[in-house]
């Protein structure tokens, strides 16, 4: 047999049965990874890896009920309390609380716009004449315009948000409009003012209140008053009235920035 096996090359030999190696050296596997021995000296080949994902490990910021088994199922952790990794946030929606404005940086816009409730009161028959409401006086009304009592001077930009409307008598069945004037710092304090912004609707009756809203669906013009703008408020009946008391509160918005 040794003499047979010197003298064979180029031949490619098979193997009916297993085949066992009786001197075995060590050395470095340049190829046929997957072929070994196995203890009893045997050439066999490697068993590959296949089968089912077992188990799975959860790691920061996430959970699971179940790690084990074929489909293990992992969870976000919605215990997490903060972000403890810097990072850029591409997608998502922010559903958490309000940030507070000294946290935003010096670029971004602050809303610093305040509200404000006027309160106003006169007596008077106005019928269908136009009558401005004392803006700084309490039962001043006027049905012209030149009058140191009727308009107050704008410190700020700002708008006409509501008027609100109750009165001793039953005004339903009229209309009453309501319109903001000015007279901007352009002009002399006494001239005529110029209409900002009409509203009309029904009156209220002696035992409701009416709002007309300077904010939508304006008859006219619209509800902005800039800053130095001298502000008048008239109203204006659409039938003859009687000697009633007019009881308004307007909301004014002002821009503080």
């Amino acid at each position: 047999m040794r003499w047979i096996g010197q003298h064979i090359y180029d031949l490619i030999s098979r193997f009916r049965s297993d085949v066992y190696l009786e001197d075995i050296s060590t050395g470095t596997i340049a190829s046929g990874g997957n072929l070994g021995l196995d203890s009893n000296n045997k050439i066999v080949k490697a068993v590959e890896a296949a089968g089912d994902l077992t188990s799975i490990v959860a790691g920061t910021g996430l959970s699971g009920t179940s790690l084990t088994g074929p489909i293990p199922t992992l969870n976000v952790d919605a215990s997490q309390t903060q972000i403890t990794a810097v990072g850029t946030i591409g997608t998502g929606v922010w559903q958490g609380t309000a940030i507070a404005s000294a946290y935003l940086d010096a670029d971004t816009a602050h809303y610093s716009a305040t509200k404000q409730f006027t309160y106003h009161m006169f007596k008077d028959d106005i019928d269908t004449t136009k009558h401005y409401i004392g803006l700084q006086e309490a039962d001043a009304e006027a049905s012209s315009a030149p009058s140191k009592n009727l308009p107050f001077v704008a410190g700020v930009a700002g708008k006409l948000l509501k008027v609100f409307l109750r009165a001793t008598g039953d005004l339903s069945g009229k209309t009453l409009t309501w319109r903001l004037e000015t007279v901007p710092t352009s002009s002399n304090t006494s001239i005529a003012p110029t209409i900002v912004g009409t509203q009309s609707g029904a009156g209220c009756t002696d035992q409701t209140m009416t709002i007309y809203d300077f904010t939508t669906s304006l008859d006219s013009g619209d509800n902005i008053i800039d800053a130095g703008d001298q502000v008048l408020l008239s109203i204006q009946s659409s039938a003859s009235t009687t000697n009633f008391i007019y009881y308004v509160t307007c909301l004014w918005e002002w821009d503080l920035s």
